[in-house]
């Protein structure tokens, strides 16, 4: 986990049918402040498309994941 920014191209992927339908940069920043970003996204983008999910990335370090992947045995 990072609290800085690191000057990486920051992305949310907004997932449909486990598939990524649809790529918004965010602003980068700590990775609160970027999972933050991604859920306004989300809720916004979801009035018009229906996404399943998203993922949030910090180049290539994986912050976050909604909803996230549950790893029963």
């Amino acid at each position: 986990r990072s609290d800085e920014g690191g000057g990486e191209p920051c992305a949310a992927y907004l997932m449909q049918g486990g598939h990524i339908a649809n790529v918004e940069m965010l602003r980068d920043g700590p990775d609160e402040g970027l999972i933050e970003q991604a859920k306004h996204l989300f809720k916004e983008h979801n009035t018009v498309s229906q996404y399943d999910g998203f993922e949030v990335w910090s180049g290539k370090r994986f912050v976050y994941r909604e909803p996230p992947i549950n790893r029963r045995g």
